[in-house]
């Protein structure tokens, strides 16, 4: 069966190696970690452009 999922999230996977979660039919896409702020907010910005403006970083302990 073929999934009705867009295949812009996981194409973003693909290109980031970011890991996908997928509970209750939802998907968390989470690429990283970063070294930095700097280069996380570039990342952010960068899946804002390419339509994801909901983007969001996450600082962990």
């Amino acid at each position: 069966m073929r999934s009705s999922v867009s295949a812009g999230p996981l194409a973003a996977t693909r290109q980031t190696g970011a890991e996908v979660p997928r509970p209750t039919g939802k998907y968390r896409v989470r690429p990283g970690p970063y070294d930095n702020a700097a280069i996380a907010q570039r990342a952010r910005d960068a899946a804002a452009r390419r339509g994801y403006g909901d983007a969001s970083i996450i600082v962990q302990p």
